[in-house]
């Protein structure tokens, strides 16, 4: 999750570079420190609400994953398991 953390205050401290002076810079260094663990919990309650997605659409024993499939539609996404079922038990099941 740190990578992905980085990479979005890297973003937007480019974004503030391009538009302000190094003062602006600094502050927003500062507002970046200071945010990152609020980040960092959102980031992980969206995890959590995809884990809680994926797993109301298991049929335990009877599915082969073939992927999971992620739809951003503007701010909201949608997250489905794309699969084959089959009769057989998980370890059994092929397509």
């Amino acid at each position: 999750m740190e990578l992905h953390i980085d990479a979005i205050k890297r973003d937007v401290a480019g974004v503030v570079a391009a538009l302000g002076d190094e003062d602006v810079v600094e502050q927003w260094r500062r507002l970046a420190d200071a945010v990152e663990p609020s980040l960092r919990l959102r980031l992980i309650d969206l995890l959590s609400e995809a884990a809680l997605s994926l797993n109301s659409q298991l049929d335990i024993g009877h599915v082969a994953l073939d992927r999971i499939d992620v739809q951003l539609h503007g701010c909201q996404y949608d997250i489905k398991m794309m699969s084959v079922k089959c009769g057989l038990s998980s370890s059994r099941c092929q397509r």
